[in-house]
């Protein structure tokens, strides 16, 4: 960890964030600084999925799920 005296040669910077806006405009502000190029990959077509004729879905109570939050 350095030390607060090194913290000045890194130059850091405090930011008060008391509002939502204010957060958005540093969010803004630190992503401009980074250069930002389209890396979409092109579209692709998937195979058709084989149908799984002999599969037997397990019974509920021994699957585990995860909690809904909202």
């Amino acid at each position: 960890m350095k030390r607060k005296a090194e913290a000045s040669s890194w130059g850091l910077r405090v930011v008060g964030l008391l509002t939502r806006g204010l957060a958005r405009y540093c969010i803004h502000h630190l992503l401009s600084k980074v250069p930002y190029e389209d890396m979409t990959p092109l579209p692709f077509e998937l195979q058709s999925r084989p149908l799984a004729e002999d599969y037997i879905c397990a019974p509920r109570n021994e699957q585990f799920f995860i909690p809904q939050v909202y």
